[in-house]
């Protein structure tokens, strides 16, 4: 791959924040699974489970996100009711927990 193709604004950009949001997203699971395990008591296993337990709410907010890039006016676009939804599954989620 030329290196040229970074000369581009947008490309490098666009590559800096999906750089930054991947590492802040695996910072993020490593920080959780130190307070599940430091803080919380949990287990290797215990932590291990519980971060499989969260992956559907993940996917929601991929879905949801996703449907917020495809359409530049989002919330007149009808996809409010889908934000609404994954806002009360989270809360139904968490309120069993």
């Amino acid at each position: 791959m030329p290196l040229r193709i970074f000369q581009l604004k947008t490309l490098a950009g666009a590559n800096a924040v999906g750089f930054l949001l991947g590492g802040s997203f695996f910072a993020f699971i490593f920080i959780g699974t130190l307070y599940m395990q430091q803080v919380l008591g949990y287990s290797a296993l215990k932590a291990g489970l519980a971060w499989l337990a969260a992956w559907p709410i993940f996917v929601d907010y991929h879905m949801v996100a996703l449907s917020f890039a495809r359409c530049p006016g989002a919330p007149y676009c009808g996809h409010l009711a889908r934000v609404v939804a994954f806002s009360r599954r989270v809360r139904t989620s968490l309120a069993r927990s």
